[in-house]
């Protein structure tokens, strides 16, 4: 699975923009709910989808002005739990946590904004606040659910997509209404006319009961993989002019990857593909809906992995505060390397002024399987460059053109986001593995001691707090040169 960086990313000139004024707008959320603020109209949104973990894309019906793009700059995007992974409406009351726009670019005449961001990092109901001149708050939402598209001309299938974008679900005449009024997906219809090859990837989860998975379109159907089967052979037409590939699927099989490649062109003009399961307790097919299609990027929890309880756990008291404390500061433990603890130490991974409150034995899990539970913020991600090289770390938005990785060593690079090949999360934390038999017991009761104090305990980490580093020519350099 190679997911491609999108194009406008690579060709336009992003730029900072200074929040100048607040404005007024009717909102279209992108999940199928209207919010709405009467007054002044700047253009309405037709749609907003996340083009990648970094980025999101606003369609708008008219160019909105570059002032009012501003006031983007800077605002949180927050984002609410979903109940149910494939009940994509349903949400907590209230807010978990946030990410952030760095940057704002507009495109096809000021009628597309695109939004850099941090790091989305979980299936969740994104939220994003526009100002209005009577205080009201208009609310653009959206979340990671649907299908990533590349479109490539049939004159050089090989080169970088000459249209990449989003669409809400496979069946094309859906995502041909829910995208109306979008400059970009206007000039996706155009290009399915043409001869080319059209690839549609995502997540889909499968339903109980299921018993097989069933693709048709009037596009010939050069490839599909589900899961880990793959028809590679073209199959030819049935009497009705359609072409259809169908899977066997079993009720367990959880979220399962699908790729599909269809030939364009033809004369099939509008095309369409249409996705469905078969259940055992139904005679007819049911369509795959929405809310069970998540974008191939999405960070989605790994179900039956192992868990640390299932090792034995020593004795936890009985620990010494006081050399926990230089347990914490050692270059053996390299804890103040990443986290900070009681005003000491570096603020890259999680603060652990909690840590006192879950307890030794979740101190002592969090330290033996540290990617059994990873703070959403805190996920790692893959980075590999357009010149072949490859990054695991942290990442974090650094303004509208770069983002920040920082590695499993504490060292921090900028990368530009043009030199951004594929990016896709880790499931692995940057923490170390293998610390706790490393430190050995006595060590770790050590250190769980320190980690477990009051607030009124007058131990302290001999190592001061600091932050990471501030970004730099250097930092730029080795992020973006061999």
């Amino acid at each position: 699975m190679k997911l491609l960086w999108p194009m406008h990313l690579r060709t336009l000139n992003w730029q900072t923009l200074r929040p100048l004024t607040t404005f007024l707008i009717v909102v279209f959320a992108g999940v199928g709910e209207t919010t709405t603020c009467r007054g002044d109209q700047a253009g309405l949104p037709a749609v907003a989808w996340p083009s990648s973990p970094i980025e999101v894309t606003v369609a708008f019906t008219a160019p909105v002005p570059p002032a009012i793009a501003a006031t983007l700059v800077g605002q949180p995007i927050s984002y609410h739990e979903l109940k149910s992974d494939i009940r994509p409406a349903a949400r907590s009351s209230a807010p978990q946590r946030s990410l952030r726009i760095a940057g704002v670019c507009q495109a096809d005449d000021g009628k597309t904004l695109i939004l850099a961001t941090d790091p989305h990092p979980r299936l969740a109901r994104y939220q994003i606040q526009l100002p209005s001149r009577d205080a009201r708050q208009c609310l653009l939402e959206y979340d990671l659910s649907g299908v990533e598209l590349h479109w490539n001309s049939a004159d050089d299938p090989e080169r970088d997509p000459s249209w990449d974008g989003w669409l809400p679900e496979l069946d094309l005449d859906v995502g041909r209404a829910a995208t109306a009024g979008s400059a970009q997906h206007d000039r996706l219809w155009s290009l399915l006319s043409r001869n080319g090859q059209l690839t549609l990837s995502t997540m889909v989860r499968v339903p109980e009961q299921a018993t097989a998975f069933v693709l048709e379109s009037d596009l010939p159907i050069l490839e599909a993989t589900f899961g880990e089967q793959t028809h590679d052979e073209p199959q030819p037409p049935d009497p009705t002019e359609r072409y259809r590939v169908e899977f066997d699927v079993a009720a367990d099989n959880g979220w399962l990857f699908l790729m599909v490649v269809l030939e364009t062109g033809g004369g099939h003009q509008p095309p369409t593909l249409r996705a469905r399961f078969r259940r055992a307790d139904q005679e007819t097919l049911e369509p795959v809906r929405r809310e069970r299609l998540t974008l191939p990027w999405a960070p989605i929890e790994r179900e039956g992995q192992a868990s640390v309880s299932e090792f034995p756990i020593p004795r936890l008291q009985g620990g010494d505060p006081d050399r926990g404390a230089t347990v914490f500061a050692s270059e053996q433990a390299r804890c103040a390397q990443c986290h900070v603890y009681r005003g000491r130490g570096h603020a890259i991974g999680p603060d652990l002024d909690r840590t006192a409150a879950q307890g030794p034995e979740s101190i002592y899990r969090s330290i033996t399987a540290p990617s059994e539970s990873i703070e959403p913020e805190y996920l790692p991600y893959s980075v590999a460059t357009r010149d072949g090289r490859v990054f695991v770390g942290l990442i974090r938005a650094e303004g509208p053109t770069a983002i920040r990785l920082t590695d499993s060593n504490a060292t921090s690079i900028l990368i530009d986001r043009s030199e951004i090949e594929q990016l896709r999360p880790s499931m692995n934390s940057i923490m170390p593995v293998g610390l706790a038999a490393s430190l050995g017991e006595d060590q770790i009761r050590d250190l769980i001691a320190y980690l477990c104090l009051d607030g009124d305990s007058a131990v302290q980490s001999p190592i001061p707090r600091q932050q990471p580093p501030n970004p730099s020519s250097h930092d730029l350099e080795k992020g973006t040169s061999r």
